[in-house]
Parts: C-alpha cells; structure tokens; sequence
C-alpha cells in the first residue's frame, strides 16, 4: 500500500528488496516508473538517488502517470479481482 500512496503523492518509487516479488511484477514494465537499488548500495542510497539526472527522473514521471492506475485498482480491491486487475493493466 505505501507503493501506492508514494505513487499517488507523485514520488518515484524506490525499490530495495533484493528477493520480494512486487505487485503486478512482470506485467507492469517497473523500469518505466521505479528505481530499484539492491540492498547491497542501501548505504549509497541517498548519494544513488541524488545522482539521477533531471531528464530520467521526468521520465520516470511519465511513466508513473502511464501505470499508476493498475497499482490503485489493485491497492482497492479485494484478492480475488487479481485477473481482473491484471487484465486491466494488459489494457494500459
């Protein structure tokens, strides 16, 4: 849910879990909208973060506005509309 509520507040979200699986993974394309930085840089996040130019990080927005509505849809509904949900972010 915090994915979602980052998204919602316009932060590009940042993943750092080496080993989790994140909603929608593999259907929706990550690399458009999230930096991911393995847990071995977590020390040199801020530095990692600070380093993104201006032009990735609008890119990154733009992406964010293309799919953040399959993440809402997922956040609101109940477990059971998973194919609905993964059916609709296909559509996007």
């Amino acid at each position: 849910m915090r994915f979602v509520i980052a998204m919602h507040m316009g932060c590009i979200p940042v993943v750092t879990s080496d080993h989790v699986v994140q909603p929608l993974e593999g259907v929706v394309p990550f690399e458009e909208f999230a930096v991911r930085v393995p847990n071995r840089d977590l020390p040199h996040l801020v530095a990692l973060l600070r380093a993104i130019p201006a032009h990735e990080r609008a890119r990154l927005r733009l992406g964010m506005a293309k799919w953040h509505r399959a993440f809402i849809w997922c956040a609101l509904m109940p477990s059971s509309s998973g194919k609905v949900a993964l059916r609709g972010a296909r559509v996007m």
